[in-house]
């Protein structure tokens, strides 16, 4: 399948080919590019949430950002250790 698309800098277009070679046909290689636009827009999501939450975070009086600070500290810990 060949795909093309202006302007493209010498990587991006390694890169178009790579990605069009690894798709058999034009309904493989729009499935898998819409799964790849939907996780760029999970990830975002939850950077946005995270972003908010801190925002928020700054407004409380200090005690409880270091309370705030020191549960998510916990949180992350734990996170990062289970299985």
């Amino acid at each position: 399948m060949t795909i093309i698309i202006q302007n493209l800098d010498s990587e991006q277009q390694s890169a178009l080919e790579q990605l069009s070679a690894d798709h058999a046909s034009s309904e493989a290689w729009g499935a898998a590019v819409l799964l790849g636009l939907i996780e760029e827009r999970v990830n975002r999501n939850i950077d946005d949430k995270g972003a908010e939450l801190l925002a928020q975070t700054k407004q409380l009086p200090k005690q409880k950002r270091l309370t705030f600070t020191a549960q998510t500290e916990t949180l992350l810990t734990t996170l990062l250790t289970e299985p």
